[in-house]
């Protein structure tokens, strides 16, 4: 069935007899199962046109029309997927697959000159969604749907004009588009209209037009009406009132302004200040895979950080997780110098991209610690033991056998972690600097050697050649150290001498040994001649660490330090090179 003509013939009938209203006719036709037409309202609550913003209505016309392969509600249901609209937890891959199937039924559609096909196909063209970016092709399909006086085509063509996708950029022909949609009720029309007077400084008309666009429940309206009454930029301030925009709009899933109360709420000069709020709402625009609620989540912890190990942790995940999409803090450097993480954190955290990550393999270390602290839980107590058992993956990741070195809590529960890995998390280059820094600071040297023979290879195999050589070099450190806790100290710096200067960043080099490779600094003078790493100026005080059982990767168990394994042959010719 063409469903253009169909829609078009609806239409004609209503505007023929002025019985019903077009809004009518598509809530009739929905509510009756017609496929198309749940996925037209599905998409009139997405963009505010007919009825107001509704994601959850938006979702649950969706569905239905998805579910029976309507390409407007597959369509409409991908873009659901890929925000995370409403309730809908984001889910790329599924928004993918229902772009994918989409596609064949919105071409035939368009070709049929549906405006609404027409707008759709065209914004895949423009977004990539289903299909390969075609700036040609979305405008071609844009300009023809503007022309039907299809308003939300009018909004999209904006857009194109006004940030030049594929055409020179022409504000005054997107400045006359958004006028016309905003006129014909179009929310995001009016949110675009209002920015353009906002950069005019025209706070007058750009309020009004929020405002407008507000009334019609748009988050992004609200969120930038919540700024200007808090700032005072245009009105005068009104906290209240800017809390209550913000609200309102986070309790619609919008990230910024989750994130913008988060904000508020960990404001300590705010009378508003309720931190475990602002923790809960940066956390559920993270669930939205906001890239910034990352960063301003890892400032918060990072205050904490000095006097508080778990939140230094958490500051540098959330640190390499904001880095991951490309919003660097000035901060995560200075986190280093008091943790030594950095490499750590990289290697355990540089491949995850989704800010959403954050909220998986969490531990709950902090009851065992609290636990610890009190006294409930022993040293020789199973509870840890058992808890790892359950959830070893998120121990390792979140890194919390530095909350055990930190808090001077047993060194076996590190080894515990480690032990209860899957086979498949113990060749990485991450699971042996976590093992051979354990194993030293458990002053357990003699199984350091294991970790630095790997570590080696690794480093051998390695194409990337920055990674090769940061491996190469805290491998040599931990080596260094392990040997003059031995009292291997001659053997220790004729295979330094051997090895050459390090090549590795020297600031994250320095770090990790001042906090897990002190015995290194026995003689200060000699190891910096011969590693080119300047460590002078630093407290140069070397303790060792006292033996305590620690995991023997040799035998597969925890052992203590009464039968000492032989340390590895391990050739300068073919590491140290």
């Amino acid at each position: 069935m063409k469903k253009a003509p169909l829609f078009i013939a609806l239409l004609a009938a209503c505007a023929f007899c002025g019985c019903r209203t077009n809004k009518e006719i598509v809530i009739e036709q929905a509510v009756n199962g017609n496929p198309y037409f749940q996925g037209v309202l599905a998409e009139n609550y997405l963009n505010g046109m007919m009825y107001k913003v509704n994601y959850e209505l938006a979702l649950k016309w969706a569905r239905e029309s998805a579910d029976k392969n309507d390409p407007v509600g597959m369509y409409a249901l991908g873009i659901i997927n890929e925000y995370g609209l409403g309730s809908q937890p984001v889910n790329r891959d599924e928004a993918a697959r229902l772009y994918a199937a989409a596609r064949p039924g919105m071409e035939k559609m368009a070709a049929d000159n549906t405006p609404q096909a027409m707008t759709d196909l065209a914004t895949m063209y423009l977004y990539g969604r289903g299909c390969d970016k075609d700036y040609r092709k979305a405008f071609t399909l844009l300009n023809n749907a503007a022309n039907c006086d299809y308003v939300p085509a009018m909004a999209d063509l904006a857009g194109m004009y006004m940030n030049g996708y594929g055409i020179p950029p022409n504000p005054e022909a997107a400045r006359k588009l958004l006028l016309r949609a905003a006129m014909a009720g179009l929310p995001e029309a009016m949110v675009g209209l209002a920015g353009i007077y906002m950069s005019q400084q025209k706070y007058v008309p750009a309020l009004n037009w929020y405002k407008e666009a507000a009334s019609k429940n748009s988050p992004a309206a609200m969120t930038t009406l919540a700024l200007m009454y808090r700032d005072g930029v245009g009105t005068e301030k009104n906290t209240m009132l800017a809390e209550g925009y913000l609200n309102q709009a986070a309790q619609m899933s919008y990230p910024p302004a989750m994130t913008e109360l988060g904000m508020l709420y960990l404001d300590d000069k705010n009378a508003s200040c309720q931190p475990a709020e602002g923790v809960k709402w940066y956390e559920q625009a993270i669930a939205k895979d906001y890239p910034q609620a990352i960063e301003l989540l890892g400032n918060y912890y990072f205050k904490q950080a000095k006097d508080q190990p778990q939140a230094a942790v958490n500051a540098m995940i959330l640190y390499q997780l904001a880095a991951n999409n490309n919003l660097n803090s000035p901060n995560a450097a200075e986190l280093d110098v008091t943790t030594g993480l950095y490499y750590f954190i990289r290697l355990s955290w540089d491949k995850k991209q989704s800010p959403s990550d954050w909220l998986k393999n969490v531990s709950n270390m902090h009851r065992i610690i609290s636990g610890f602290q009190s006294g409930i839980i022993t040293p020789d107590s199973d509870t840890f033991r058992k808890a790892v058992a359950e959830q070893p993956s998120d121990y390792y990741l979140r890194n919390d056998w530095y909350l055990i070195h930190a808090l001077k809590m047993p060194m076996t529960w590190s080894a515990e972690i480690l032990m209860a890995l899957p086979e498949t998390e113990k060749n990485t280059a991450y699971f042996w600097l976590c093992y051979g820094t354990c194993a030293n600071l458990a002053g357990r040297p003699e199984l350091t050697m294991a970790a630095v023979r790997r570590l080696l290879e690794l480093s051998c195999n390695e194409k990337n050649r920055i990674l090769a050589a940061e491996l190469k070099d805290l491998a040599v450190i931990m080596r260094t150290s392990a040997l003059i806790q031995r009292g291997m100290d001659e053997k220790a710096y004729q295979l330094l001498a051997l090895s050459g200067k390090f090549s590795a960043d020297p600031a994250h080099l320095r770090n990790y040994l001042l906090h897990f490779a002190r015995p290194v600094l026995k003689d200060p003078a000699k190891f910096t001649t011969l590693s080119g790493l300047q460590i002078t100026g630093t407290d140069h005080s070397a303790k060792v660490p006292k033996p305590q059982p620690f995991l023997d990767t040799e035998v597969g168990r925890i052992t203590g330090n009464e039968a000492l394994i032989p340390e590895p042959t391990i050739m300068p010719s073919e590491f140290d090179k």
